[in-house]
């Protein structure tokens, strides 16, 4: 099920505020913060997963739509979210290139 978003590939981000006014906050490969606003946040789904200490983990998925660009034109893009709630830390699933080259135009 969360196998086809590239769960492999994960990057830490900081989410903050609350709906509707999401930001979503991750570095670049040059140690740059780049802020982008996540228009929709859906829960997808819970399950326990072992981290690499073999310890029992609570994850939660969210699908989230990220506002890349508002004017002229809509453009958003579909990323699913892993949150731990014990330790309070979001990691988004996939490439984030695509995000960082909407900010560079």
């Amino acid at each position: 099920m969360y196998d086809k978003y590239n769960n492999d590939h994960l990057q830490y981000v900081s989410i903050s505020g609350q709906a509707p006014d999401i930001q979503l906050t991750l570095l670049d490969c040059s140690g740059k913060a780049e802020t982008f606003t996540i228009s929709e946040m859906l829960f997808y789904g819970y399950k326990k997963e072992e981290d690499r200490s073999k310890q029992e983990r609570d994850v939660v998925y969210y699908k989230g739509k990220i506002l890349l660009r508002d004017y002229p034109g809509v453009v958003t893009r579909t990323r699913m979210f892993k949150y731990f709630p014990d330790g309070e830390k979001w990691y988004i699933c996939g490439d984030v290139e695509e995000l960082l080259q909407w900010k560079r135009l």
